[in-house]
């Protein structure tokens, strides 16, 4: 009896503070219950926005560089006919002088005509 009444004095003394931490245990208790879920599908539907936008900037990236890639072989493509064009009208000038070829074959090749 004597432990039972010591515990009536602790309690009617700080009857405030068992009050207030019961209501912060229910408080907590309300304030956690149902947000869990609520953060868990926020938090899967950014994973999902993120990963939707991370395979949309790489096909970006991807088709960006296909077509810089494409761009680049057609210009080598061109600079390649264009210099085949000019090796054979250089061709057709030097075999019709004999002279730019003895020229052309001395300077290049240390060769020298007779």
């Amino acid at each position: 009896m004597i432990f039972l009444k010591k515990i009536k004095e602790i309690v009617v003394e700080y009857w405030e503070i068992f009050v207030g931490g019961i209501v912060l245990l229910f408080g907590i208790f309300l304030g956690t219950s149902g947000s869990r879920e609520k953060v868990l599908k926020n938090d899967i539907d950014s994973q999902k926005k993120a990963a939707e936008d991370i395979k949309k900037g790489t096909d970006e990236a991807i088709d960006k560089h296909s077509q810089t890639r494409q761009e680049n072989l057609s210009r080598k493509e061109e600079q390649e006919r264009a210099a085949d064009e000019q090796e054979k009208e250089r061709k057709k000038e030097l075999l019709k002088d004999s002279e730019k070829l003895d020229t052309v074959l001395e300077e290049k090749y240390g060769l020298k005509g007779e």
